[in-house]
């Protein structure tokens, strides 16, 4: 039986009553239950990770602080993940091996047998945690070795765990100078800089780091939040459309991308566009669906954005935060039990 204007207006007043409950018992369930993953995305995708503080610590790992002793190979550790720039232990063939002294050089043989004392002395005070003893023999090599550049590395990882950047700058500085092709140093120093209120003098190790190690998230993360500090926002959205494109699941940097297109520089078609890719690529990641179903929603593209957020709820089932999005879609769209169905699947 065809319903009657009055029965039309009840239903969509309980389904609005419904909503309200809905939202309520949202409230409710992230009010008290702090260690369930929210899938919605906490902050709008413009929103960029603060820069690194002067606590963050440090992409390599001192030896004899989470590693094994330092050596005289060269360091190089993948920069950092997806979401912010990580600490990480040593990467085989990239990190320090143990047992190696400081090079020869040009030193003579009693300053090269002394550099090797104080840096066998430096090696077993870190096994014993004892960093003071590390420091002190750490800087003894580098008055004989300057160019030592475990040493270097060694003592800046040093200075960063025990949050002190100023002091490990001019190391990091040195190894960035004797290693121009690590990837890891370039970024280390960029942190550290930064980390001193100096952002602006972080982007040339940073553009370093980026063109060594393209597909490395870290380095384009952090030189992206520079650029939009410094209110660049096409070069911000540069450098994740790149890593975007580099990393196609990586759903941060297409939501990063998609958030700078459509809030900053007004290119709806292109934010919508890095949406999709992500939905694509990572379905069960319902944030971009999320994302984009909402921002249709404000578009009244109510059949469009219940298409999406009907694929992310079969995807997601568990996500909550899709159903009250799904029943206002349909509702829009015109129908009364598809949103009485999401109403439901919310409550």
């Amino acid at each position: 039986m065809p319903l009657r204007p009055n029965q039309t207006f009840n239903l969509i007043v309980a389904f609005t009553a419904l909503a309200l409950l809905a939202e309520g018992a949202l409230l409710w369930k992230l009010g008290n239950d702090q260690d369930r993953k929210v899938a919605l995305l906490a902050a709008t995708a413009t929103t960029a990770p603060p820069l690194i503080s002067a606590t963050s610590p440090p992409l390599f790992t001192a030896p004899g602080v989470g590693a094994e002793p330092a050596t005289g190979s060269s360091l190089g550790v993948t920069p950092g993940s997806s979401k912010a720039p990580a600490p990480s232990g040593p990467t085989p063939g990239l990190a320090p091996a143990p047992g190696a002294a400081p090079p020869a050089g040009s030193l003579p043989p009693d300053k090269r047998a002394l550099a090797k004392t104080y840096f066998d002395a430096a090696s077993a005070a870190l096994k014993n945690k004892d960093t003071k003893v590390a420091l002190e023999n750490f800087r003894k090599v580098v008055a004989i070795a300057p160019d030592h550049l475990p040493t270097r590395l060694n003592l800046a990882v040093l200075y960063l765990s025990s949050k002190q950047p100023a002091e490990a700058l001019p190391h990091l500085e040195k190894a960035a100078a004797l290693a121009p092709k690590n990837p890891a140093t370039q970024f280390e120093l960029a942190r550290t800089l930064v980390a001193l209120k100096r952002p602006a003098d972080a982007v040339t190790p940073l553009r370093k780091s980026v063109q060594l190690a393209p597909k490395e998230p870290a380095s384009r993360q952090l030189l992206a939040q520079i650029y939009l500090a410094q209110k660049k926002p096409l070069d911000a959205y540069r450098q994740w459309t790149a890593l975007a494109e580099l990393q196609p699941r990586d759903v941060d940097a297409h939501l990063q991308a998609a958030g700078l297109a459509v809030d900053v520089l007004k290119r709806p078609a292109e934010g919508e566009r890095w949406l999709r890719l992500a939905i694509k690529n990572v379905p069960r990641d319902p944030r971009a669906a999320l994302l984009l179903g909402r921002f249709q929603l404000g578009q009244k593209k109510y059949k469009s954005s219940a298409q999406i957020l009907s694929a992310a709820a079969k995807a997601a089932p568990a996500v909550y935060e899709i159903y009250p999005l799904l029943a206002e879609a349909r509702l829009g769209a015109g129908d009364l039990n598809g949103a009485r169905g999401a109403f439901q699947s919310a409550l």
